[in-house]
């Protein structure tokens, strides 16, 4: 029920802006107003870039591009899932110190994934250890993988067994 009344408002408001498709609705930085009275610290956020987007064609998404997450570009997969290769086969463990960036928060996502497939919750923790410095990590120190900082503290509880 409520999806059905979000998706009964989201028509409303795109009525109300002319457009029948939330594809329409893609790259039109025309519709797009700052609101009046600001607070003081609103005023401090700069939308001039957001709102005087230079886009001449509307952004389209395809069929074939939908589903298209680029895994192949992560982390896991260029490096955890290459050096942990062997060790995965016969569950031997490892450990990596790696550089990492604010943008890698899904680290270790895929990785899990292939250690709960192969041997579910049969691992002791730690039996695969990855170090991480850069700036995903807790005011500079070391952390052990999706422990703490922008990596996020719940997402430990995500963590596959063994890791």
């Amino acid at each position: 029920n409520f999806m059905r009344f979000v998706a009964e408002e989201l028509r409303e408001y795109m009525a109300r802006l002319g457009v029948r498709t939330l594809d329409e609705l893609v790259g039109r930085t025309d519709l797009l107003r700052q609101k009046d009275n600001l607070t003081d610290r609103e005023k401090q956020i700069d939308l001039s870039k957001l709102l005087s987007s230079d886009f001449s064609e509307p952004v389209r998404y395809t069929e074939k591009n939908l589903y298209n997450f680029e895994f192949e570009k992560t982390v896991d997969e260029n490096v955890l899932l290459n050096k942990f290769k062997k060790a995965l086969a016969n569950g031997g463990g490892g450990q990596l110190e790696m550089n990492i960036k604010n943008t890698d928060r899904s680290l270790g996502t895929a990785f899990g994934s292939e250690l709960t497939k192969k041997y579910g919750s049969a691992l002791s923790d730690d039996t695969f250890t990855v170090c991480c410095h850069g700036s995903a990590q807790n005011r500079g120190r070391q952390q052990r993988l999706l422990r703490q900082g922008a990596l996020g503290r719940q997402a430990d509880r995500l963590s596959a067994e063994g890791l």
